[in-house]
């Protein structure tokens, strides 16, 4: 398990209240989950361009999963951010 081969994580655990394990379960969870997305099918099986970001489609599964959960920002920033980071300037 990744937990064990991490080991220990204060500093974001104190940040999330010892709950970034949790955070990052639900993370793994649904970061791939807006794949399921029929034009993202399409992409793959046709390979027809999609122009869609499939992290922002799993962004959608949070808040069933999530609902009111304070932990829902930091997974969402998980899950948005696995394939590219947030920048400023000309990549916003």
């Amino acid at each position: 398990m990744v937990r064990e081969r991490v080991g220990r994580v204060a500093t974001a655990d104190a940040m999330l209240g010892g709950d970034f394990w949790r955070a990052a379960r639900f993370g793994a969870l649904t970061h791939d989950a807006g794949k399921v997305a029929a034009g993202f099918q399409r992409m793959l099986t046709h390979g027809d361009p999609w122009g869609h970001r499939h992290e922002l489609l799993s962004l959608g599964f949070l808040p069933w999963l999530l609902p009111d959960s304070p932990l829902r920002s930091w997974v969402a920033s998980a899950v948005v951010t696995h394939h590219r980071p947030l920048t400023g300037g000309k990549r916003r």
